[in-house]
């Protein structure tokens, strides 16, 4: 919306300006040639200041930024491995906060942070029956998630994987997740309700759940689906968000694999 007060300063600057430069014109030449020049300066001089009156706070430098439309410097992002995978169970990376981009610096104004669910999908090369199986039984889940996995299909039951050859299921590297609904061979969601030793999301966790989708597209076909929920805007969130938009796609890629690699 158009702030009416800041629009009139600006306007009521940029007539002065342009005034003073005829009239300085009629007196001198060489100001006369720069009537082209310097109406264009004035312009800007009053965009600037309109910019300036709607944003007091904001310096002259973040304000040319907003006019001219300078694309933000791509956040700088410090990663590094963890030995647990993600709720589904990929090894992922942890994403650190990047710097803020050069308007927000200028501007002290906070970057934006994203809250949206993260979607990954794949088609797989097999019916949707062979595929709910792979997630829905613990013979499927051991045949390519994790070498050891359980699970108790029913709203309340659990799904319980670990990833270490020599780990056990329970011991401080088991992931634990809880069903929360289900439409067999359509839809299964899940929370996880215990995190393996050393992830640094157990705060933000509590809000996430995930959600996974299976949608034949033709008779050995499969859309699977994978969309993780309940993120904040916290730093916390934010780094546990980029967690899983890599890890949940790498697992799928992992899942596409395994049914790929089966004899036809």
């Amino acid at each position: 919306m158009i702030n009416i007060r800041a629009l009139l300063l600006a306007s009521v600057l940029g007539i002065v300006l342009q005034v003073a430069m005829v009239v300085a014109g009629h007196y001198n030449k060489s100001i006369a040639g720069l009537f082209a020049i310097g109406g264009m300066c004035f312009s800007l001089i009053a965009g600037l200041a309109y910019a300036r009156f709607l944003f007091p706070a904001v310096g002259a430098a973040a304000v040319l930024v907003v006019l001219v439309g300078a694309p933000s410097v791509a956040h700088a992002r410090t990663t590094r491995s963890v030995a647990c995978r993600t709720s589904i169970g990929v090894q992922g990376h942890i994403v650190r906060p990047g710097a803020p981009s050069v308007a927000m610096i200028l501007s002290g104004m906070p970057a934006a942070q994203d809250t949206s669910p993260i979607v990954s999908e794949v088609v797989i090369e097999a019916p949707v029956d062979e595929v709910w199986k792979a997630w829905a039984t613990s013979d499927g889940l051991r045949s390519w998630l994790a070498p050891h996995a359980e699970i108790d299909m029913r709203v309340g039951g659990r799904m319980r994987t670990n990833y270490s050859a020599q780990g056990t299921l329970g011991d401080s590297q088991t992931i634990e997740n809880t069903i929360l609904s289900l439409d067999p061979r359509r839809m299964l969601s899940i929370r996880v309700s215990r995190a393996p030793n050393g992830l640094p999301f157990a705060n933000a966790l509590q809000n996430m759940w995930t959600v996974i989708y299976f949608e034949p597209v033709g008779p050995d076909r499969t859309r699977v689906r994978v969309v993780g929920l309940g993120f904040r805007p916290d730093a916390e969130s934010q780094q546990m968000r980029g967690f899983f938009d890599q890890g949940n796609a790498a697992t799928l890629k992992l899942l596409q694999r395994h049914f790929a690699a089966k004899p036809c």
